[in-house]
This record gives C-alpha cells, sequence and structure tokens, in this order.
C-alpha cells in the first residue's frame, strides 16, 4: 500500500493553483481526487488520461505522479473543435497550441507523453 508524499497536503494546494490557470471543466473536489490516486499509487504503471482539451487535468495527473516517483503521464486526446463533446466550441481551432503553452506553463511539459488520436 503507498503512503502519501512529505508535505502533501501543500502539494495539493500548489497543484490546485497551478490548475486554476488552465481552462476546463475540472472541478476543485475533483481535481484532489485526481491528486490522491496519482501520488499513491496501489499498483505498478503509468498513468494514462484519456481526454487531454487544454490540459487542465493533465496538469494534475503529471504533477502528483512526479510527487509519487513517477517520471511520465501518458495522455490521448483527438485535440478536434468543435467535438460531441465541446460543441460550444464553434469556430475554435485544435486546442494543441494552448496545451502545449499550458503544459509548459506548469513545468510538466517533459512528464506528459502526448498522443493526438486520430
Amino acid at each position: 500500500m503507498s503512503t502519501l508524499p512529505p508535505n502533501f497536503a501543500q502539494a495539493v494546494n500548489t497543484i490546485l493553483s497551478a490548475m486554476e490557470l488552465v481552462e476546463g471543466q475540472l472541478t476543485r473536489r475533483e481535481a484532489r481526487l485526481l491528486v490522491l490516486l496519482a501520488a499513491a499509487p496501489t499498483c505498478q504503471g503509468e498513468v494514462l488520461e484519456i481526454g487531454t482539451f487544454k490540459g487542465r487535468s493533465t496538469i494534475v495527473l503529471a504533477k502528483a505522479a512526479v510527487l509519487a516517483g513517477q517520471r511520465r503521464v501518458v495522455a490521448v486526446d483527438p485535440l478536434t473543435s468543435p467535438a460531441v463533446t465541446d460543441p460550444s466550441l464553434h469556430g475554435q481551432s485544435s486546442a494543441w497550441t494552448d496545451l502545449q503553452a499550458n503544459l509548459q506553463r506548469a513545468g510538466v511539459e517533459q512528464v506528459v507523453e502526448f498522443h493526438q488520436s486520430r
């Protein structure tokens, strides 16, 4: 069974602050759960995120995985716009540029391995 990393509560607040800078649907409550799951995994392996958009939850997962000593989070998204899940994105292009900028600003661009699905 995993134990929580030192200074976990402080780390959660830092991660949530980074998340708040990124557009997306993830709530603070949901993010806290993702931090807990990624920072104290119950099994071996990498974190896989399906559905990235502009990186809000990706940043949460990546920063939390680093707390657990993980070096990689794999993220997959088609980056289509508008999408079935986001029909209000009329006229917007792919979120790729925003995703890259957000990962870089959060300091996790080297942790996240991104794959664009087709």
